[in-house]
């Protein structure tokens, strides 16, 4: 499934064929990337392009990570921790994973994007605008 056929389907319900996911991004009704690109950081691009540090000792965590994603219900890891641990060396590991391909077939060929919470915040002044941010996000 695209982003473009999840917005389709969060706005009818349903997933549309793949004319219907043409013309609605020509009639502009399904948001650009626009604000994924200005916040986000595709760590998957990353470490095909060999940006990313090789990750150490963290294989274990990686491998249980990406089973927990590939599941079909419950697929949501949440990494807690302190500063420095190695939350973000994980992540970095499973996006190396991914592109060699060292992941379950479920999660194979998606993307990882690291999302700069930061950024979502500034200029939310008014009640309410932090939430839209996070809508304008998905």
């Amino acid at each position: 499934v695209t982003p473009e056929e999840f917005a389709m389907y969060r706005q009818t319900g349903r997933l549309p064929q793949t004319e219907e996911v043409a013309q609605a991004q020509t009639k502009g009704q399904i948001k650009s990337d626009g604000i994924l690109a200005k916040l986000g950081r595709n760590l998957t691009q990353d470490a095909r392009e060999g940006k990313l540090d090789p990750v150490i000792g963290r294989n274990k965590e990686i491998q249980e990570t990406s089973e927990i994603l590939a599941r079909r219900t419950k697929n949501n890891p949440v990494l807690v921790g302190d500063a420095g641990v190695g939350k973000t060396a994980v992540v970095e590991g499973l996006a190396q994973a991914i592109v060699n391909g060292d992941v379950p077939a479920a999660i194979k060929n998606k993307e990882i994007i690291s999302i700069d919470i930061s950024g979502l915040e500034a200029g939310t002044q008014y009640r309410g605008a932090f939430e839209e941010n996070v809508q304008n996000l998905v």
